[in-house]
């Protein structure tokens, strides 16, 4: 019994100390300044996305508007991140730890429309 006790604390030890990612959710200290909508999430999801993701352009989903950047918005920052499959945008340089900050920032502000 005190085998198994041991080795059953020895597998949680080894499993808590591996080094995990961190969730997309985290948010760091970084978000203090509110992130707009219209003049910073837009125009970055128009140079970065609209290649493949504006309408006519056959790529789902469509990111041309709010709603739809809105309830995609976990997923597009985890593609950002090089955490889904294929890394956003597909084919070009990842995007500047600023900009996917700045999307996380906006995430974590309740991805207000304004």
């Amino acid at each position: 019994m005190k085998k198994l006790v041991f080795i059953s604390f020895a597998l949680f030890l080894a499993a808590s100390c591996t080094k995990a990612k961190a969730p997309v959710s985290i948010i760091t200290a970084d978000c203090q300044d509110t992130i707009k909508f219209s003049t910073q999430i837009l125009p970055m999801i128009t140079e970065n996305c609209f290649s493949c993701h504006d309408e006519g352009m056959g790529q789902s989903p469509v990111l041309s508007n709010h709603a739809t950047i809105m309830s995609h918005a976990e997923l597009m920052l985890k593609a950002m991140k090089g955490e889904g499959a294929p890394q956003m945008p597909q084919g070009a340089d990842p995007l500047p730890d600023s900009l996917i900050q700045q999307f996380s920032c906006w995430i974590a502000q309740g991805k207000q429309d304004n």
